[in-house]
């Protein structure tokens, strides 16, 4: 079986890369028939598919040059991103957007209706039920609580206390939702209070978790949290401030259970061939989920302008700390968790698509100190 991390990782020899970056350097200063002589080329040496039309388009879009990006993406037409980019720059855009995904709920309440986002969620349930009944810390009797980190519109989290209040009997539930949406907040405290099946105790924390304060931990080590999880959160952390936000929760939670998509955007360099690889990769699967998805067109085209194609430009455009989106690869979110104070006790993934995206989670474990 093929490498699972292979639809992130860009497939090619040292040689190879050292090809594409001399490629990254004449693309530019090429005449449009050249460049689409050399793209193809290039493909059929390292064996890339359209992926040198995509990177020439990224780069040239990069450098305002919109008319001759939109002619290398046009070559791309199996691929989604490169495709609705294309569409991006036609409307005379240049790769300026915030590297941040629209606040608003209706994106990501519609991309919780896509089969990846659902097949994802109920993996994630699944592996988060089994990491929260391992052991011996999950009493019934006792009162649940659980802090949510970067808690979206709560279905997820209202699934998983579903699933454990199947298993025991709590006397209390205390939930505490921490996002830096506000709007997010209250679409999550009404999604909990009308989806879960027991009596709750809400409370709602609005700041991103690598801003909280001494109050907010003070706060929560009196609470003896259950667990704390977040899913589809700590991305958009950038390597340090990852681990300085796993160094916080630990000052307060001894078991952290964790889920992210597997992609390449922290480590890698701007206008990197690695970069603009795991990018292509990464959203078109997501695209495609949207587009083949049963979302009314409105709800696919906030989706994927104001979700998914806005954290893809952001990422490209951005400078490595600005990106609002890093997502990384699995080893590395076992050494950030490590060099936070938390050792991993347990890693579940699951393959999503045929193209390998993958979902993983963890289990992570520390002594509160």
């Amino acid at each position: 079986m093929s490498d699972p991390t292979a639809s992130v990782m860009l497939p090619v020899s040292e040689q190879g890369y050292s090809i594409l970056v001399q490629f990254k350097i004449a693309i530019l200063n090429i005449s449009s028939a050249d460049r689409k002589v050399f793209c193809q080329r290039i493909s059929k040496q390292l064996r890339l598919g359209d992926f040198p039309f995509i990177f020439a388009g990224v780069l040239l879009a990069k450098r305002e040059r919109l008319t001759e990006a939109e002619d290398m993406l046009s070559m791309a037409t199996k691929n989604s991103f490169a495709q609705h980019l294309k569409r991006y720059l036609g409307s005379r855009n240049p790769l300026s957007v915030s590297p941040y995904a629209s606040e608003s709920a209706l994106p990501l309440n519609a991309w919780t209706r896509t089969p990846i986002s659902c097949l994802e969620m109920r993996k994630t349930v699944a592996a988060f039920t089994e990491f929260a009944l391992a052991g011996k810390r999950l009493v019934g009797g006792e009162t649940l609580s659980i802090l949510d980190i970067g808690t979206g519109n709560g279905i997820l989290l209202s699934l998983l206390v579903n699933r454990l209040t199947q298993v025991h009997k709590f006397p209390i539930v205390r939930l505490f939702l921490l996002d830096s949406s506000a709007e997010m907040l209250r679409v999550a405290s009404h999604n909990c209070r009308q989806i879960v099946s027991v009596p709750l105790h809400i409370s709602t924390i609005h700041r991103p978790i690598e801003l909280l304060g001494k109050a907010h931990i003070s706060s929560l080590q009196k609470e003896n949290l259950t667990f704390t999880m977040s899913a589809g959160c700590l991305h958009h952390l950038p390597d340090k401030r990852k681990q300085h936000a796993f160094s916080l929760i630990r000052k307060f939670s001894q078991k952290l259970l964790m889920e992210e998509l597997e992609a390449n955007h922290d480590l890698p360099d701007t206008d990197s061939p690695e970069l603009v690889w795991s990018v292509q990769c990464f959203y078109s699967s997501l695209i495609n989920s949207v587009k083949h998805s049963r979302l009314t067109p409105l709800e696919k085209r906030k989706c994927i302008d104001d979700f998914l194609l806005a954290e893809a430009v952001g990422i490209l455009e951005h400078p490595r700390n600005t990106r609002g989106n890093f997502h990384t690869v699995c080893n590395e979110w076992s050494r950030i968790a490590h060099a936070g104070g938390f050792q991993v006790s347990g890693i579940r993934t699951t393959i999503l698509n045929k193209h390998g995206l993958r979902s993983l989670a963890f289990d992570l474990t520390s002594d509160l100190s």
